[in-house]
């Protein structure tokens, strides 16, 4: 986060644009009126775009897990 106009958004795009010459790159954007379920953003860019990074299955395999943790219960930060 950060004070609008500082440049966020355009080191992003530079930084997108740099690794998409060597690696798949997925890209959204978030809003806090997207914030409508956890990850919501993280799927879409996973399966938007001419060349999504992942098949509809593995996209399916993914989006059974969005609810689960990131970390086990009593892992410390």
């Amino acid at each position: 986060m950060g004070e609008a106009g500082l440049g966020k958004t355009a080191v992003l795009d530079a930084m997108r644009v740099k690794a998409a010459a060597g690696l798949m790159v997925g890209a959204s954007k978030a809003d806090e009126v997207d914030h409508v379920s956890p990850c919501a953003l993280v799927l879409l860019a996973l399966r938007s775009g001419r060349r999504p990074l992942l098949s509809a299955k593995a996209f399916e395999d993914v989006n059974t897990l969005v609810d689960q943790p990131l970390l086990p219960p009593g892992t410390p930060d």
